[in-house]
């Protein structure tokens, strides 16, 4: 599951399509995941991620 998701998200990320529904999809998928440093790594890059898209998104609309 995990594996889909990341590849919809790529297919998004490269369509330059809003990317937002598809991370929370992921972040779900994730939370599935039995507990584990696997799980933690995925949820600290999806922050990351998320974190990333916000700042093109406020850069792209001009903001500060």
């Amino acid at each position: 599951m995990v594996r889909a998701d990341v590849h919809a998200l790529g297919i998004a990320i490269d369509a330059s399509a809003d990317p937002t529904e598809l991370l929370q999809t992921l972040e779900t998928t994730i939370a599935r995941l039995p507990s584990g440093e696997l799980r933690k790594m995925l949820r600290v890059a999806v922050a990351k991620m998320r974190r990333a898209f916000g700042e093109l998104n406020t850069a792209a609309s001009g903001g500060a």
